[in-house]
């Protein structure tokens, strides 16, 4: 990656690439390097509407939520003032659903997850007409998450089904479904689930974080297995 933004460097793109970057370990789930790049960013952009919005993730993450919704609420001024949400509809859209975001992801961080899975599932429903089904899936999966933290796993697994038909190597995906057939007590359905996150992981990096959370799933499905 950083060679990547080295070639970059000084070109009109490199702001791009890097927000890309973040974008995806934050799809990825890969929580850790988000935070390191994440920082990078912010140390290079500073007035950037994406640093402001890592500033209020993270504020939101260390319990400064306060904080951290001012930091949300002061963007979404900023944005309904621009001419393109005055005069353009998706541009509404937009800011609607990542309001909902902001909601979603405070209510999530206070671990009111009945209210974040609300948020989560409104922010999609407003998107899923504009933006391709693919590019959807961090929301959906961020919806389907809250709802299996709120308890509700079955709506968790009709959220994550369409998703896992169209590209059934999804990780994060794969490992929210056998935590809810667990929680469910559906041993079969949590094992062959289990197989398939074995099965996409094959040629992960030996260090990738889901390897270790899949050995951790194995043991609880064969752990559900004998007592059922």
């Amino acid at each position: 990656l950083n060679k990547v933004h080295e070639e970059m460097a000084s070109s009109e793109l490199q702001m791009k690439v890097d927000s890309d970057i973040v974008r995806t370990y934050r799809n990825a789930g890969l929580y850790e390097e988000w935070d390191k790049m994440s920082d990078i960013f912010i140390q290079r952009y500073p007035e950037s509407e994406n640093s402001a919005i890592y500033r209020g993730i993270k504020l939101a993450k260390t319990g400064e939520y306060e904080s951290a919704e001012a930091i949300f609420d002061s963007l979404i001024v900023v944005w309904t003032e621009k001419d393109e949400y005055k005069d353009i509809p998706e541009s509404k859209s937009r800011v609607a659903s990542t309001s909902l975001q902001f909601d979603a992801l405070l209510a999530d961080f206070r671990e009111n997850h009945a209210a974040a899975a609300e948020s989560w599932g409104k922010s999609v429903e407003l998107l899923s007409d504009k933006i391709p089904f693919h590019e959807q899936w961090f929301l959906r999966y961020r919806w389907a998450e809250s709802h299996h933290n709120a308890g509700n796993s079955e709506k968790s697994l009709d959220i994550l089904a369409p998703m896992l038909k169209a590209n059934p190597r999804l990780i994060n995906h794969l490992v929210l479904r056998v935590k809810c057939h667990l929680e469910l007590k559906q041993v079969e359905l949590a094992r062959k689930s289990l197989e398939q996150l074995e099965w996409s992981l094959a040629k992960a990096d030996a260090d990738f974080p889901a390897r270790k959370e899949a050995e951790e799933l194995a043991l609880k499905v064969s752990a559900l297995a004998v007592g059922d």
